[in-house]
């Protein structure tokens, strides 16, 4: 099978997950009378920062990245050797994605909302996660999720943070970066889409 220019996660049948997705997605909102979709984690953009992303010989292929045969350790050499490619690979795989299902969703009739990129800032946002919020404020969507957990933040368990072992002292001020992050993403969004703040329980 051709894979496309951008990459794309694919079955074994040939057909892409962003097509399969789009398809039934469509099909679903029709069958049950609803105005559009929710775009939430892991559908707009990665569950877990770049690092701990897949390092298949697929993938590494997709980002023209070759890993020396001995290498038993792919992703601490590509983090090593070739990072700024990497990220540029996934940003443009995962935007290539988002353009094709958002615009697919609005053509035929629906609304989409999409979550923020765990409400990090444009760079961070690229360099962890992969996302543009300049491309993505492009898009015909009806919002963007801003999660706001910065609250309860402090009084969640040393080990709760999903594997990230944090104390109190490193988490006591985060609702500042949170703060922060919610104006560099409006100055990035320059008013072209509402932004919606969603304030996460815990």
């Amino acid at each position: 099978m051709a894979k496309r220019e951008t990459g794309g996660m694919y079955d074994r049948e040939g057909s892409f997950y962003e097509d399969f997705f789009l398809k039934k997605g469509i099909c679903f909102l029709g069958d049950y009378g609803f105005d559009g979709i929710h775009l939430a984690d892991g559908l707009c953009r990665p569950r877990l920062p770049l690092q701990w992303s897949e390092y298949s010989e697929d993938m590494l292929e997709q980002a023209g990245i070759e890993v020396p045969a001995e290498c038993t350790d792919p992703s601490a050499y590509v983090l090593e050797n070739h990072r700024r490619e990497w990220i540029q690979f996934c940003t443009e795989r995962w935007m290539a994605y988002l353009e094709h299902v958002v615009n697919g969703f609005h053509e035929a009739g629906f609304s989409v909302i999409v979550n923020s990129t765990w409400t990090k800032d444009p760079m961070e946002s690229v360099y962890r996660y992969g996302v543009d919020y300049d491309r993505l404020f492009n898009l015909p969507i009806t919002a963007v999720v801003m999660e706001n957990g910065a609250p309860t933040i402090s009084i969640i368990d040393v080990d709760a943070n999903a594997g990230f072992r944090q104390t109190y002292e490193d988490r006591k001020m985060v609702h500042h970066a949170f703060r922060a992050s919610l104006m560099t993403v409006a100055a990035c969004n320059r008013n072209r889409i509402p932004l919606r703040p969603l304030f996460l329980p815990g």
